[in-house]
This record gives C-alpha cells, sequence and structure tokens, in this order.
C-alpha cells in the first residue's frame, strides 16, 4: 500500500471529479481526493479543461477525510430518512 496522500480534487468546468472519477459533482464535500500524480493527468490531457487543485491548505489531511466521512455519513441518513 503506498504512503502517497491523496490530497488533490480535479475540477472540470466548475465541476468536481467524485471518487474514482465517477461522475461529477457541484461539492467538493462529495469529490474525490487524488494524488498529485492523479490529479495531473487529466489537467495535462484535456488541454486546460481540467485542474488539479490542492483541497488542503493549512488544515491537516487527516482532519479533512474526517470531516468528509462526517459528513457523508450525516448525507445517507438524511436519505434514509426521506
Amino acid at each position: 500500500m503506498s504512503n502517497v496522500l491523496k490530497e488533490y480534487f480535479i475540477k472540470k468546468g466548475g465541476y468536481y471529479y467524485r471518487p474514482n472519477s465517477c461522475g461529477y459533482t457541484e461539492m467538493a464535500c462529495k469529490a474525490g481526493l487524488y494524488t498529485k500524480e492523479e490529479a495531473k493527468q487529466p489537467e495535462r490531457l484535456s488541454g486546460g479543461d481540467c485542474v488539479a487543485i490542492l483541497a488542503v491548505d493549512n488544515i491537516n489531511i487527516g482532519e479533512l477525510i474526517s470531516i468528509k466521512n462526517n459528513i457523508n455519513a450525516l448525507l445517507k441518513l438524511e436519505n434514509k430518512e426521506k
């Protein structure tokens, strides 16, 4: 298992790539996290349509993952209540 941090978003036309590049979302909290290498590849191949964005600035990556997991759990709970 690699110790490379997944701390980048990939953004295309105002939308973030979802986890595992499975679709798009407008919400950063639902976006996938990618390594720098993973995020730079679509940026290079897209001719500027995709951009790699550092997801964290002055926040610990562990804190970001914890926050994202909490948000996703709340969204699942909300969907079950509907």
